[in-house]
């Protein structure tokens, strides 16, 4: 009887003890979603940090404060910092001088940037489709707001983790792709606009060795079927050139001498073109 009264306590403390484990988990667990999810809110524990905008007397958002100043260089940053008085307009709304049209795009395009991963493909910057002036403005407002960098911002680093190396050069494609890429890209990037990073340039058709060089690129894949190199001279005219995966010729040939799908945005000098 002793005997059966001692399992009977030890089977109970047994059951006791694996409460109170599976308690102090449900606990821990608790306590790290608590944490996460006061991180992700933190932003909105005051209400000075919702920040409300009339966009050029053409219509009214209410925007994180952080989401304004998560470029903590820029002269957006600055502004919206809380330590600067701003116009205001009747209902106390902070006015932004800029049409919706061109303001709003930025907006959408930082309030998608902050919740960018590590692990994510970059957001990509506004695009204006066909609009070359729209986007000329859009540029001019970022340059205005010391945006222009973060907005296009540097991408060498994907560019270096896909390039080839030749002669005394290295050499990448826009937008990125695996040198050795055999599937053609069959999305549409119309209307893309893509960054030349600091350090990187176009490669010309009057460059040293063009021939060989295009030749060497070219039997790369690149997941493209042609590769557009810039023209010299006035008016930043590209040529296109087959590759190993067009099919259609010997790899570098060059298909066209006056390729219209990249064409600069801002003049001649751009750093930055659109694919139409």
């Amino acid at each position: 009887r002793v005997a059966e009264q001692a399992r009977g306590l030890a089977a109970r403390d047994a059951t006791l003890a694996e409460e109170t484990e599976r308690l102090r988990l449900d606990r821990e667990e608790f306590e790290r979603e608590r944490a996460l999810f006061g991180a992700q809110n933190s932003d909105v524990e005051a209400p000075s940090d919702l920040v409300p905008l009339n966009l050029g007397g053409e219509a009214k958002i209410v925007v994180l404060r952080s989401t304004l100043t998560q470029c903590e260089e820029s002269m957006l940053a600055a502004a919206f910092s809380g330590r600067w008085d701003l116009p205001k307009d009747k209902a106390g709304n902070t006015f932004v001088d800029f049409e919706s049209a061109l303001f709003l795009p930025l907006v959408q395009y930082m309030r998608m940037r902050k919740i960018e991963g590590p692990e994510d493909e970059p957001i990509e910057p506004p695009s204006f489709n066909e609009d070359l002036e729209m986007e000329t403005r859009f540029q001019r407002m970022l340059r205005y707001y010391g945006l222009e960098e973060w907005v296009y911002r540097d991408r060498s680093g994907t560019l270096l983790r896909y390039h080839v190396h030749f002669g005394d050069h290295t050499y990448s494609v826009l937008p990125p792709m695996d040198p050795e890429e055999t599937v053609a890209f069959a999305g549409d990037i119309s209307g893309q606009v893509v960054a030349l990073p600091r350090g990187w340039e176009v490669l010309s058709t009057d460059a040293e060795n063009f021939e060989e060089v295009i030749r060497e690129l070219a039997n790369r894949s690149w997941g493209a079927l042609r590769l557009c190199c810039r023209n010299p001279g006035p008016g930043a005219s590209f040529s296109s050139y087959l590759t190993r995966l067009h099919g259609g010729g010997t790899a570098g040939t060059r298909w066209s001498s006056d390729a219209k799908l990249p064409e600069p945005v801002g003049g001649p000098e751009a750093r930055q073109f659109r694919f139409s």
